[in-house]
């Protein structure tokens, strides 16, 4: 899964970095998206049902997080760094995302 955290207030960055997620996504794991291999979920922390998420894992501001569910029910999680700094920069933000998710895709569980 890769979820995009967000709040209810949004600024263009905000709303850039998450164009360019799943854009970038789209692009390059249409059929792990097709299949259900790869999930995109855009979630706001202020929403009551979704709070929890800040502390699950450790958020501070909009954060773009990568989770691999294991068999046994347990996860592996990473946060995909630097989003901020690379959503000026849309082709270093899909390669650096991209390379998250495939990491997280090839790991053995």
């Amino acid at each position: 899964m890769v979820y995009y955290f967000h709040g209810t207030l949004r600024c263009e960055t905000c709303l850039l970095i998450e164009t360019l997620a799943e854009g970038t996504l789209q692009a390059d794991f249409p059929e792990e998206l097709a299949n259900g291999r790869l999930v995109w979920r855009p979630l706001s922390v202020d929403l009551p049902e979704n709070a929890h998420f800040v502390k699950d894992f450790g958020l501070g501001a909009n954060e773009l997080v990568v989770i691999r569910q294991h068999k046994d029910g347990g996860a592996t999680w990473g946060k995909v760094p630097d989003i901020w700094n690379l959503a000026a920069n849309p082709g270093r933000f899909s390669q650096r995302l991209r390379e998250e998710v495939v990491r997280f895709l090839e790991m053995r569980i």
